[in-house]
């Protein structure tokens, strides 16, 4: 099946299309792709992208990016380059490496977790149906943000909206002795487009930090390691209007991933 990544795909490790991040090294120097996002970095006096904990990068690229912006990047680091010596990648309380673009940066859209449903007896304005919610499993979290791919069947020129919600009465679930906290994706068109439908990988950023850290503190209470997110979405609507709800489960999420400092 042709799945395409939307606004752009980067072509790295093997001929096909990616979907999930890889890492190749050659010499000092190293190659990938990752999530990220833009933060003003005193220490180096200019915009930085936070991949992980205690990591950024630096390129002049995201000189005019506001904080908190979200970028989806391919880059190469070569070590050997005065400006990743050791005297010169220090940043605030990270290492920043100053790295080279291998395909333009993409921005990734921003949406928020809310604590409430929407009607989920009827079909929204423009809403589509899903046919994965978190593809290949993937699944990023940098400063607060879960970056996932969703799949849907569309013109691959389409805009989208995204609405993820919880219900705090069924927030939490047990299914063969797991326990999942439920989530609810829907999508709807934002400007129709006009290609021929295709299935597209969305990416999507969304800010999950106080959702995530209070599932962790109550699974680390109980003296857990980790948990699980089972997502709810629509994965049908047919002519006539009616709905198909359908579920799938997230791998285990380890609490030191949303909880560094209590490694």
């Amino acid at each position: 099946m042709k799945r395409v990544i939307l606004q752009r795909v980067f072509l790295l490790c093997t001929a096909v299309l990616l979907l999930t991040s890889c890492l190749n090294e050659t010499g000092n120097k190293e190659s990938g792709q990752v999530f990220g996002v833009i933060r003003f970095d005193m220490k180096k006096g200019a915009n930085v992208l936070d991949v992980g904990e205690y990591q950024a990068l630096y390129h002049i690229r995201f000189i005019n990016d506001f904080d908190d912006d979200c970028y989806w990047v391919a880059y190469e680091i070569d070590y050997d380059a005065p400006e990743n010596s050791a005297d010169n990648n220090i940043g605030d309380n990270c290492y920043v490496h100053t790295i080279n673009l291998l395909a333009d940066p993409v921005k990734v859209e921003k949406w928020g977790i809310y604590p409430y449903l929407t009607d989920t007896t009827s079909v929204l304005t423009g809403e589509i149906a899903i046919k994965d919610p978190i593809l290949d499993d993937m699944f990023n979290y940098v400063k607060g943000k879960a970056f996932m791919f969703c799949l849907l069947n569309m013109p691959k020129d389409q805009k989208m909206s995204f609405n993820l919600s919880y219900d705090m009465k069924n927030l939490t679930s047990e299914d063969s002795g797991y326990k999942y906290y439920n989530v609810y994706l829907r999508a709807s068109i934002r400007r129709e487009g006009e290609e021929s439908k295709i299935d597209v990988g969305y990416i999507n950023a969304f800010e999950m930090r106080s959702f995530l850290e209070s599932a962790a503190y109550a699974e680390k209470a109980l003296g857990k390691t980790s948990f699980r997110l089972k997502f709810h979405y629509l994965s049908e609507i047919d002519s006539e209007g009616k709905m198909k709800w359908s579920t799938k489960d997230s791998f285990d999420i380890p609490t030191t991933l949303i909880l560094p400092e209590e490694k």
